[in-house]
């Protein structure tokens, strides 16, 4: 029975050597640790000949009484390195001669659990900052959209008013005819001294003044409309930026979301290990 767990012994150098992290190994029969190696990092400080009664919680232990493999993670409160113990039953023709035990080092996957939480905690933290962004931008389509919307109306405003001073000016126009008409029905009659003169230079003068006037309001609303024109296209600009942004931002979104599926199926693959 000896000579299994002897060549067992023999062969630990080479059995460490083949993992690639740090490891300790330990050999025990039913009543004793039989053989050790420390690793680097790990080292249990086991004396080899010293009864299993000392070490009676540990798992090298528990496998022999239980006859089945067992595992268990240690952290790093205990070495300072956390790490992985897996006992296993060793069986010669059916019958229990002892155990193996392997420590491996589990800072890398120790390492990447902490990077996870700080992922998976980033990650909440952007998908909280995207969703105010959506809220914003959703905020800013419906008010650029609304904007536009009025920019539109008074555009339709103004060529209502433009409307009404084309006639204006044809009623001004027309009021000059009449004055003019007046004056040379009253040059005709030689009336100068006479009321009617007055009122047909009074009617040329106001149509004249009415036609400035007209002109003047035409232009200043051609201003305006071509202000308003111009602004209402920078909007429609804005509205649709607003429209790609968003579409980017859910495209982000849908980014961080399937990061996280993945972020937490590895947590659960790994807890399932565990």
């Amino acid at each position: 029975m000896e000579n299994i767990l002897e060549q067992l012994v023999n062969t630990m150098p080479y059995y460490q050597a083949s993992f690639p992290m740090d490891v300790c190994i330990v050999i025990c029969d039913t009543e004793k640790v039989y053989g050790y190696l420390p690793g680097e990092k790990i080292d249990l400080k086991l004396e080899v000949g010293k009864s299993l009664d000392y070490y009676s919680e540990s798992a090298a232990a528990k496998a022999l009484k239980e006859k089945r493999r067992i595992q268990k993670e240690i952290g790093e409160e205990f070495l300072g390195v956390p790490y992985i113990v897996t006992a296993t039953p060793i069986f010669q023709s059916g019958e229990l001669i002892g155990s193996i035990s392997v420590c491996s080092s589990n800072e890398e996957i120790e390492r990447m659990r902490k990077n996870t939480a700080k992922l998976n905690e980033l990650l909440e933290q952007m998908s909280y900052s995207l969703d105010d962004i959506v809220i914003s931008s959703n905020e800013n389509a419906k008010y650029s959209t609304e904007i536009s919307e009025e920019s539109n109306v008074i555009l339709e405003d103004l060529e209502k008013i433009d409307k009404i001073l084309l006639s204006l000016q044809k009623n001004a126009m027309q009021a000059k005819i009449l004055g003019l008409n007046a004056a040379i029905e009253a040059a005709k009659s030689k009336e100068q001294n006479s009321g009617f003169i007055v009122v047909a230079n009074e009617i040329k003068k106001m149509s004249e003044q009415s036609e400035q006037f007209s002109k003047e309001i035409t232009q200043y609303l051609k201003e305006i409309s071509n202000s308003v024109e111009v602004f209402h296209q920078s909007m429609k600009k804005i509205s649709s930026f607003t429209e790609e942004h968003l579409a980017n931002v859910q495209y982000l979104r849908d980014a961080l979301d399937e990061i996280k599926r993945m972020s937490a199926e590895f947590s659960k693959n790994d807890r399932e290990k565990q």
